[in-house]
């Protein structure tokens, strides 16, 4: 079980991000999934929340299946369920689900976990920040000049994005002195790996 301080961390996170706690805590899973990876760990790493108790379980499941199709994560034959529960009976359709103590994992694992969880959220991030500016294309907003040079203007748009105009754009005879706000219009919004 993952303690309740790191639940409410997350939280703490997707708040300051202006994120949803959801989408925070599916990139959780899917950094746990990773860091699990190189482990004993090969099954379908899933998490269980109780969002009540601010409680966050891992869980590997695996699938009893009659022959393992190529891709399909967490399945197992019965000769393999039966070295995971000596003492049960499992057939196909049975499904296993162990806990996993994260405490446990190697500092590689923990490692991977941390760099994979971060990378998930700047992701998420600038997924969010493109939906938010998608949805103001042809508007006006307030923005604060960042860096001007002969070339081009550069603005603090807010949600840490930055973006760049064109100095012939700007209306002429115009200065843009770092740190002052200026009405900007939005053109356009592009998707880019920055």
């Amino acid at each position: 079980m993952i303690s309740k301080n790191f639940f409410e961390s997350l939280e703490m996170v997707a708040i300051e991000k202006g994120l949803s706690i959801e989408d925070v805590l599916a990139k959780v899973e899917m950094a746990m999934a990773v860091a699990c990876r190189d482990t004993e760990h090969d099954g379908d790493i899933k998490l269980d929340i109780d969002f009540e108790k601010k409680r966050i379980r891992v869980y590997e499941y695996h699938y009893v299946v009659e022959e393992i199709t190529e891709g399909n994560k967490g399945e197992i034959t019965i000769e393999r369920a039966k070295e995971i529960k000596p003492r049960s009976k499992p057939t196909v359709g049975t499904v296993i689900r162990e806990e996993i103590d994260f405490t446990k994992l190697g500092r590689k694992s923990v490692a991977k976990f941390k760099n994979t969880f971060n990378n998930e959220l700047k992701n998420l991030e600038r997924e969010e920040a493109y939906n938010f500016f998608s949805e103001k294309v042809k508007e006006i907003i307030t923005a604060e000049v960042h860096d001007a040079n002969a070339s081009f203007i550069t603005f603090a748009i807010g949600k840490g994005i930055f973006a760049s105009m064109p100095i012939a754009e700007a209306i002429p005879g115009e200065t843009f002195v770092p740190g002052e706000t200026k009405k900007v219009y939005i053109l356009k919004v592009e998707k880019t790996t920055k």
